[in-house]
Parts: structure tokens; sequence; C-alpha cells
């Protein structure tokens, strides 16, 4: 969240902080990216509140940050988000996902 808060709240970045947001974000998802490799959910063969939890998280970055060129370098992750992003229980609740681009 470190990396959207300054979007949210308008706040001064120094370029060395945004440097460094920036390669903790891709820390995370290089790990999430392989974690999710074949995997439809984060437990087991039904989701589960992780996933929710996840899918919850990813929600803001999906919409906020990640344009196509980073969703094209997480496929895996990409495909995560969308296999939950329309169980049609996720769509009841927090409807139609716009992509940043």
């Amino acid at each position: 969240i470190s990396i959207l808060k300054p979007r949210w709240f308008n706040l001064a970045v120094t370029p060395e902080q945004n440097t460094k947001n920036y390669d903790y974000l891709h820390r995370v998802l290089t790990y999430l990216e392989s974690y999710t490799s074949g995997k439809t959910y984060l437990v087991g063969d039904r989701i589960s509140l992780a996933d929710i939890n996840l899918m919850a998280n990813l929600k803001m970055y999906f919409t906020q940050l990640m344009t196509g060129e980073l969703r094209t370098k997480y496929p895996n992750i990409t495909k995560y988000f969308e296999g939950l992003i329309n169980v049609p229980q996720f769509v009841k609740v927090i409807g139609e996902i716009k992509y940043l681009d």
C-alpha cells in the first residue's frame, strides 16, 4: 500500500522512495507470480479467506497501478485474479473490474 498512499492522499515522495516502493512491489509480485503458478486457489481446491483477502488487495493494484504491460509481465497473478473476480458471488459484491488500461 505504500506505493498507493501518495496517489490517494497527494503526498510528496522522493525519487528514491518511489524507486524503493516499486522495487518492493516487484519483489512481492515476483513471489506471488511463482506461488500462483498453476493454482486456482491459494489453499486447497476451494475459495478460502486467503483468496478473499488477496483478491481484495490485488483489486487495488489491478485498478490503480497494474498497466497492461504489468499484467502481461505477471500472467499467473492475472489469471488467478481474473478467476476470482469472475466468481458470481464476487461479481455481486464488487461489480465489474475496470483495469487501468
